[in-house]
Order: C-alpha cells, then sequence, then structure tokens
C-alpha cells in the first residue's frame, strides 16, 4: 500500500511538470480516475479497476509513466481475476516499459501473489525471473524464503535446501528455515540433521506439535527406541484418529525393538496400518510379540495372515509359526510352515533347521507334498556334514518301508554295502513283489521275489520270498515252478502257515490226486481254527477221493465240509450223492439229493439233483417217483439244459411201460420244441424204433419230412466229418479243427453235431487268438436252444468283450448270463461286470443297482466287494448322492488297501470339508499323506481340501501356502492345479483388501 502511494505521488509530479501551460481540468481529470481505480484495485475489487483502467489507456500518451502504470495494472487484474493471458500480459508490459517503476517490482509482484495463494507452480515461474540484485537485503531474505518455501511446497527439496540453509541464521526468517530445513533432511531420511534442526525449533508452540512427531520418529528410525517412546507417549493421549495411529505404530515397534513384548501388544494392535492395510511385517511383529507371550493361538492368528511373502520377514515368520503349532500339537500346520521357511534362502541358519524339521515332520505325519524317503534324500545331499546326518539315515531306510515306496528303496540300495541297507533292501523287494502279487501282476512279482531271495540275508523273508513266488507260479498256472518252490520250503522246515494247503492245491491241478490227499490231511490236521481254507480242504479231499474211485472216504471228507459249514454245501450234497451212487447206496443217494433240492430251490446245483435223482429213482425201478421229478424239472427249471435229457428219459419210461404213444408225443415234442438240440436226433431215433416196432414206418416217413434236421443217408458221412474235426481239436490242432468244424457247419447246417461243432469252433478260434471269429461261433451256440454250452459260451464270449473293453457288446450277453446262468459264480460274474459296464457307459444309477446286488452276496470276494463298493461310491458322486457316497466309501475304508485307500481318505476328507469339521478333515489328509504318499493325484487332491479347510479356519497362511505347493509341485495334473489357481486367487483377492503385500 505504501509503495503504491509513493509511485502515485512521483507519477503525480512526472505528470504535471511537462503540462503546467494546459488547464487544470486536462491534468487533474485522468489523475482523479487513475486514483479511483487504483482505489478499486486496493479494494480488491479488480473487476471494476480492470474497467476503470480500459477507459483510462485510451485517452493518455502511450509512452507516459501513467499509461506504463495503468498497463501494469490492467495485467495484474487479468492475473487475479484468473483470465485468460495475464502472464503474457504482465511479460509484454515489462518488455514494453522497461524503464518503468513497475518493471523492477512486475515479477515479485505476480510471484508474491501466486504465493500468497498457494499457486506454487506459477509462483516459482516468477520468481525465477526476479533479478535480486535490484531488491534492498530485507526484501531478498523474503524473496528467498518465498521461493525456498514454493519449492518446499512442490517437493523439490534439493533445490529448496540451500535456500533454508542460507536463512538459518536470519532474525527474520531463521526458526522458519530451521524447521523446513529439519524437515527436508527427515524427507531424505538424513536422520542426523533432521534431528539437530528440528530440535532447535521443538519448544516453539507453532512447531511443537509437528516436531515432536517428526522428532519421535527420527528416534525410533536411528534405533534410539526409549527416547522414542518418551516423545511419542505425550503426545498419543492428546492425538487424533489420524495421528493416533502412526504414534501407535513408533510406540508398539519401539517396545517391540526394546524386548519388551507385553507392553508392545497393545500399541501394535492400535495401529491402522497405511491407509487402513497392514503389511507382512506389521503382522509378523505382533505375532512375534505374542510368540515371545506365549500366547500361541494369538501368535498363529497373526503369523498366518502372512501372506505371499518371499523375504527374510516372511522366513523368519513361518519358522516361528511352525514352532507356534508344534506348542499346540498341530503338526500338519507345521510341517507347512517349516517347508515354507525351508525354501527361502534370506537366513541360511533357519533355513537348514527348518528343512531338518520338516523332513522329520513329515516322517512322523505323513508328507502331502512328497516322498517322505524323497525329502530325506534331497536332505542328505544338500547338508552331507549336517550333525543329524546318522538320524536321518535310520529315518530314510524307515521310511521307505513306512510309506510302501518299494519301487524307491530298490533303486536307492541298489549297490548298498552297510547291513541294515542291504536288509532294507531285501525287504523291499519281498513287500514290493507282495504288492504286485495282490493286483495279479505275477510275472513282475516273481521278478522282485527273486530279487529278495537274492540276497540271502535273513531266513524269514528267504522263507517268505519264496512262498510267495511259489503261489505266483500257481496262478500263472505253473504247476511245476510252484511245487518246485514248496518243496524247497518244506524240506528246510520253514515254519509257514498254509504251506500244506498250497501243497495240496498244486498237486491237485496236476490231478496227482494222492499227493493232494496227502497234503490237504495235514492241512486239516494242524489247522482247525482256519474255517473256511479247512473246510475248502475236506471239499478237495472229498474230490480227491472221488476221483481215485474211493468212494467211501469221499463220503466221509464231504460230510466234513458240511460239518464245518462250508460256502459250497451244495456242491458238498450233490457229491456225497454221486459217492453213495457209485457204491450202490441208492438210499442215502436218493434221501441226500432231495435235501439238497429242499433246501435250496436257488442253488447252482438244483437241476442237476433233480435230474440225478429223476435218473436214480429210473436206476431203481421208481418210475412213478422219476416222472413225477422229470415233471418237475420240466415244468419249472425251463431254461435248464437237463430238461430236454428229462424228456427223452420220460419218454423211455413210458415205451418201457409199453405205453409207445405218450413215448412217441415225447419224443415228438423234442424234435419239435429242441430241434437243433443234438437230444433232437436221439429223439427221431428213438421214435424210429417205436415206429418201427408198431409197423408203422410209413407214418415214421411222413412225420420226418416235416423235420428240416433230418437227412437219412446224411447220418454217417455227418458223424464221419465230425469225428475227424473233434479228434484235431482233442489233439490242440486248432488251427486245423477250425477249418475242419467250418466244413462240416457248411455241410450239415443243421447237423448232427452243430451244437458242438460250433462250440469247439468258437474254443479253436480262442485258442489261436482270433477273438473276431470266435465271436461270430460263440453267437451261434446261443442262437440255438439253451444246452448244456449255452452257459459257457454267454460266459467266454463276455469275457472275450470285457476283454476289449467293448461294454456295448458285453452288456446284452451279460444281461442274458445273468438271467440264464445255472452256476452261481457265473450269475455273480455277470452282475459284477454288468455294473462295472453300466458304469463305464455312464449309467450311474443301473451301475449303483448292480453294485447293491453284489454286496448282497455273503461269500462275497473281497476284490468284487471292493470293486462294488467303489462303483457306488463314485456313482453317488457323479449323481450327487453325496450321503450314499460317504457311505460306500466309509465301507470301503475297512478293506482297502493301496489307490483304493488313498481314494476312500481323500473323499472322507472331502465329505467333512463339506459338512465343516475342518479340523477332522485335516487329521485324514495327513492320514493320507501319511501311509499313501505315492498315490499323487489323491494326495494332490486332498492338499486343496486342506486349503480349503484352513481357509475355513482363518488361516489364510497356511491355505495360500499349500496352493502355491500344490500349484509348484503337481503340474502333471491340471484338472487339479485348475482347481488350486481359482481358489487361491480367490483368497488373494480378499486378503489383500487388509494386507498391502498380498500380490495378486
Amino acid at each position: 500500500m505504501n509503495q503504491i502511494k509513493i509511485a502515485f505521488c512521483l507519477l503525480f509530479v512526472l505528470v504535471i511538470k511537462p503540462s503546467f501551460a494546459q488547464k487544470s481540468e486536462s491534468f487533474t481529470t485522468p489523475l482523479k480516475n487513475y486514483q479511483h481505480a487504483v482505489e478499486r484495485f486496493e479494494n480488491a475489487d479488480y473487476a471494476t479497476a480492470q474497467f476503470l483502467f480500459n477507459n483510462l489507456g485510451k485517452s493518455l500518451d502511450k509512452t507516459s509513466e501513467l499509461t506504463a502504470q495503468i498497463e501494469f495494472y490492467k495485467a495484474f487484474c487479468t492475473i487475479k481475476l484468473n483470465q485468460a493471458d495475464g502472464d503474457n500480459q504482465m511479460l509484454s508490459f515489462v518488455m514494453q516499459y522497461p524503464t518503468s517503476l513497475k518493471a523492477t517490482s512486475a515479477f515479485l509482484e505476480v510471484a508474491n501473489y501466486y504465493f500468497e495463494t498457494a499457486n506454487y507452480l506459477d509462483a516459482i515461474k516468477w520468481y525465477d525471473k526476479v533479478n535480486a540484485d535490484n531488491l534492498r537485503a530485507f526484501e531478498r531474505e523474503q524473496l528467498n524464503f518465498n521461493k525456498a518455501y514454493t519449492l518446499f511446497s512442490l517437493k523439490k527439496y534439493t533445490l529448496a535446501k540451500p535456500l533454508f540453509a542460507a536463512l538459518l541464521n536470519s532474525n527474520l526468517y531463521g526458526d522458519k528455515a530451521t524447521y523446513y530445513y529439519g524437515y527436508i533432511a527427515y524427507a531424505e531420511n538424513d536422520y542426523d540433521n533432521a534431528n539437530k534442526y528440528l530440535s532447535q525449533v521443538a519448544n516453539q508452540s507453532s512447531y511443537a506439535k509437528n516436531t515432536s512427531y517428526s522428532l519421535a520418529d527420527i528416534n525410533f528410525k536411528t534405533g534410539h527406541f526409549e527416547k522414542a517412546i518418551n516423545l511419542a507417549l505425550p503426545l498419543l493421549k492428546k492425538a487424533n484418529r489420524t495421528e493416533n495411529s502412526p504414534l501407535a505404530k513408533i510406540i508398539g515397534e519401539s517396545y517391540f525393538n526394546l524386548k519388551k513384548y507385553e507392553q508392545a501388544i497393545p500399541y501394535l494392535l492400535q495401529y491402522k496400518g497405511e491407509k487402513g492395510h497392514w503389511n507382512n511385517t506389521d503382522y509378523y511383529q505382533l505375532g512375534y510379540a505374542y510368540y515371545r507371550q506365549k500366547n500361541y493361538e494369538n501368535a498363529i492368528n497373526w503369523f498366518n495372515k502372512i501372506v505371499n511373502g518371499v523375504d527374510a520377514v516372511a522366513q523368519n515368520a513361518s519358522y516361528h509359526l511352525a514352532d507356534c503349532y508344534l506348542q499346540i500339537s498341530d503338526k500338519s500346520a507345521a510341517l507347512n510352515a517349516f517347508k515354507n521357511a525351508s525354501e527361502m534362502d534370506f537366513d541360511l541358519q533357519i533355513k537348514e533347521q527348518s528343512f531338518y524339521n520338516y523332513a522329520k515332520l513329515g516322517y512322523e505325519i505323513g508328507n502331502p507334498y512328497n516322498n517322505v524317503a524323497q525329502v530325506f534324500i534331497e536332505f542328505l545331499k544338500t547338508y552331507p556334514k549336517n550333525q543329524a546326518r546318522k538320524e536321518i539315515n535310520q529315518l530314510l531306510m524307515s521310511a521307505f518301508m513306512r510309506s510302501k515306496d518299494y519301487e524307491g528303496a530298490l533303486k536307492y540300495y541298489e549297490h548298498a554295502t552297510d547291513f541294515e541297507q542291504i536288509q532294507t533292501y531285501q525287504k523291499a523287494a519281498y513287500y514290493y513283489g507282495i504288492q504286485l502279487f495282490l493286483e495279479s501282476n505275477f510275472d513282475a512279482a516273481i521278478n522282485l521275489f527273486n530279487k529278495a531271495l537274492a540276497v540271502k540275508l535273513t531266513s524269514d523273508f528267504n522263507a517268505l520270498a519264496q512262498f510267495w513266488r511259489g503261489e505266483s507260479h500257481y496262478q500263472k498256472a505253473n504247476y511245476n515252478k510252484a511245487l518246485d518252490d514248496f518243496k524247497k520250503l518244506e524240506s528246510s522246515r520253514a515254519n509257514l502257515d498254509g504251506l500244506n494247503y498250497n501243497l495240496g492245491y498244486t498237486y491237485f491241478k496236476q490231478k496227482d490226486y494222492q499227493n493232494a490227499l496227502r497234503y490237504f490231511k495235514a492241512f486239516v490236521a494242524e489247522n482247525n481254527s482256519d474255517t473256511e481254507r479247512t473246510s475248502d480242504s475236506y471239499l478237495r479231499l472229498g474230490d480227491s477221493y472221488f476221483a481215485l474211485s474211493r468212494y467211501a472216504e469221499s463220503v466221509e471228507a464231504f460230510s466234513n465240509a458240511l460239518l464245518k459249514n462250508t460256502s459250497k454245501s451244495d456242491y458238498a450234497r450233490y457229491q456225497t450223492a454221486m459217492s453213495y451212487g457209485f457204491i450202490n447206496n441208492n438210499a442215502n443217494k436218493i434221501n441226500t439229493l432231495k435235501t439238497l433240492v429242499a433246501k435250496n430251490k436257488s442253488s447252482r446245483w438244483f437241476d442237476d439233483a433233480l435230474f440225478e435223482l429223476g435218473n436214480t429213482y429210473l436206476k431203481t425201478d421208481q418210475n412213478e417217483l422219476a416222472l413225477q421229478t422229470y415233471d418237475q424239472l420240466i415244468n419249472n427249471e425251463t431254461r435248464s439244459p437237463f430238461r430236454v435229457k428229462a424228456l427223452l428219459k420220460e419218454g423211455l419210461i413210458y415205451n418201457n411201460q409199453g405205453n409207445s404213444a405218450k413215448a412217441l408225443e415225447i419224443y415228438k415234442r423234442v424234435a419239435s420244441d429242441f430241434n437243433k438240440a443234438p437230444e433232437a436226433q436221439q429223439a427221431v431215433k428213438n421214435a424210429k424204433e417205436i415206429y418201427s416196432d408198431l409197423g408203422q414206418i410209413d407214418q415214421y416217413e411222413t412225420w420226418i419230412k416235416g423235420l428240416s434236421f433230418v437227412t437219412e443217408t446224411d447220418e454217417t458221412l455227418d458223424k464221419a466229418m465230425y469225428n475227424s474235426a473233434e479228434k484235431l481239436y482233442l489233439q490242440n490242432n486248432f488251427e486245423n479243427a477250425s477249418k475242419a468244424f467250418d466244413k462240416y457247419l457248411q455241410r450239415f447246417p443243421q447237423g448232427l453235431n452243430v451244437l458242438e461243432a460250433n462250440f469247439y469252433s468258437a474254443q479253436s478260434f480262442l485258442n489261436l487268438d482270433k477273438k473276431d471269429s470266435a465271436i461270430s461261433a460263440f453267437e451261434n451256440v446261443l442262437n440255438l436252444p439253451n444246452n448244456l454250452f449255452t452257459e459257457q459260451a454267454l460266459l467266454k464270449l463276455a469275457l472275450i468283450y470285457l476283454e476289449k473293453s467293448d461294454w456295448n457288446g458285453a452288456t446284452p450277453v451279460l444281461i442274458r448270463l445273468e438271467d440264464e446262468a445255472q452256476d452261481p459264480q457265473n450269475k455273480r460274474f455277470a452282475q459284477s461286470n454288468l455294473m462295472k459296464a453300466y458304469f463305464a457307459k455312464d449309467h450311474f444309477a443301473l451301475a449303483i443297482s448292480y453294485a447293491e446286488k453284489v454286496l448282497k452276496y455273503n461269500d462275497l470276494d473281497a476284490n468284487m466287494a471292493s470293486d462294488a463298493l467303489v462303483i457306488t461310491a463314485r456313482s453317488a458322486v457323479k449323481t450327487e448322492d453325496f450321503n450314499k457316497a460317504k457311505q460306500a466309501y466309509k465301507a470301503l475304508e475297512k478293506t482297502a488297501s493301496g489307490k483304493l485307500m488313498a481314494e476312500a481318505l481323500y473323499y472322507d476328507a472331502f465329505f467333512k470339508n463339506q459338512d465343516g469339521f475342518y479340523k477332522e478333515s485335516n487329521k485324514v489328509i495327513q492320514k493320507l499323506a501319511s501311509n499313501y504318499a505315492t498315490y499323487r493325484y489323491f494326495g494332490a487332491k486332498g492338499l486343496v481340501v486342506m486349503a480349503q479347510n484352513f481357509y475355513g479356519l482363518k488361516d489364510a497362511y497356511q491355505a495360500t501356502y499349500i496352493l502355491e505347493s500344490v500349484l509348484k509341485n503337481f503340474t502333471d495334473y491340471p484338472d487339479i492345479t485348475d482347481q488350486a489357481q481359482t481358489l487361491l486367487s480367490e483368497i488373494k483377492k480378499k486378503e489383500a483388501e487388509t494386507n498391502t503385500s498380498v500380490k495378486q
């Protein structure tokens, strides 16, 4: 204001001097208007001032000082009104009027205006134009301070710093310069200078609040934690919400660094993070503080929020998190944390110790990520000088056995020289052989038993390996080799349960019934407790006696089998009856057959027994009873191959009774209804004899004209051609036999032996591995009426389709086999494979239905029961009938082993997860990892469920680490890694809302 007044006075003198002679009105009017405009400008009425200045400029001399001043004010009004081109107008003014009084101060005034309005970007441009040489000392100080503050506000600390430094000793600006100089040092992490200069103004009221926080932070960052606490605590008491969080962080972390963890915790909890987000270091400090207080649950709660960390903090946190889990006996979670710490290189001591703990924990509870033995091997390779290497070597041998990684043990100890390691090699070979034997891979099993026997180290394992090698040879029908192994064991006096039983069966298969008797007798004498094998041995004793025609002893053996409640009681009764027949004890034979028929009408032996009972009645001249029995068979067992035979027997009885008309009626029925059966030819012969005896050959000739299969003149050739083909078949000359049967069938498509020719032709093709031709021949058998070969043809045809995995071809054959089979085992075979066929064809409801049929059998084979449970469970999962699936998998756990057990355990864990039983689910997954680590697919699926469990338990650390491990270690299972990636992304997205360290 004073400057403007002075300028006005000078302007007045300059204006009136040259125009003294003019009229006074011409002198005073522009000045009055100018003065009025300046007053409006001074009163911040820039719009009015601008209007007045614009009008003044029109009537004055363009070169006068008044005009120059007017142009100055016009430009300044434009700037202050924030109108376009104000800056350019001011620059034009300076260039046009360089000698004007206003030219020297224009830049400074504009700069100060922008400075006062906090428009620092424009202010600095004008300050840079000011020539400080024309300014007085106090004006230069003001210029330097304003310029320094402007640069400070623009965060151009490097440029501002020397300007503030020049003012440090200024009386007017010294304190301000000291504060800002100190603040810049603080911002540049120059804590010594920051502390020095900020401390100088800390006691001044205008700077106290700001400097106190900065000094507290400086002392914290320079390790003067006690002083930082002392400075921050008073501030915290009167801090607002915004200030509370950073102050609490300084206090809490200072206490933390002073190892005063109890005092640190409440302040660390007050911290709200950067923009409401914590980072991994924040979580670590609070977790570690709780850890040092032995408050492990809370420590875990904070440690496990450290998601996706790959730095020294994360490694340290993982190590201590693992210890927390150990303290609360959560070894599964501890294993994950130790594994994570062992995979980071920031602290090599922690890395090594974590690897050791990870390896040992994996041995103790199972390792879901990798084979336990392989982890030990990697540890020994990485840390060959570790003090625990002897312990690890011992655990390694045990780990191979416990995890059933027999193949790994064989490779690792193949060239071992240490006694214990060689012993482990032998055990691995033996157990691996047993595993392959149970999988019916007998050749591979024999190879492994050979390896175990080659060691010759442990007599027990040598004996066991020889026993199971013999059993493998037996299963391959190499009975001589099996016998060789079993006899060597016998001569070595090896005390092996079942050796006599196996010897008995081997001799039995070789039809050496005398020796079979010897060993089966020895077995039943020593194994009264083994009911199943004892009763089976009595059956084989009965069969052996029967084969040796020692029928009385056969009866005794079969009776003993019945006393042992054999599951094959119908067979035992039937064979007992047949034995009675051979010793002419027909009364007992009849009674035994009647008992069999009365006890079980669904028995495989029911129609056999009926037919044999009828035959026995016939043999003992009880013709009426014979006819009644045959009628029962004919009328009720419509699919029995004995039905047509029973009709022939009835025809014989009626003919012997002189009832030739009834006999002819029956023979004609056979020829008509069973025209494709071999018995049809016999019926025609018998009828011919009756017609001949009656002298009615003409009627016979008339009758046979209607029978397409009867050609009197071809009968001899028919027999000759068939017998020739059959002879080749019996000589195992299958190539020529198949050709001979084909010629026969082309020559006699309705011949006497068309059934046998088709069946043996099919068998020949089967032996020649010409399965397509065999299929056609078996189908020809099945197109004939039910006969003695129907069931065998159905079974063999089904086996061909099943071997080819042709489920569409197998299904109708199996359906018919189920419906028509007389042998319960074949019916069971049909049902079990229909179960598999429907599952393979995605007909899950039918698969479950047949599985339930199979499971109803009391004497069900363990493998078949397992298949039924698996198919029930898998089908139920597919149809989302999880209750049924859960029940089936639970039942499967009782008997399953290997891969199936791994699958059952996985689903047990899966269902527990679905029900919200996360901890229980994790225990099951740990069992899966511990006992079935070699089945990596289900191990990987289990890990994904474990991750879901941990996230359900609010443990994001475990969840994300497990999922990242799945992505890293199980790339060979893309379906699992896709699921893991989706879940991991969801978790990280959620966790990123509260943790700035999480990278999505």
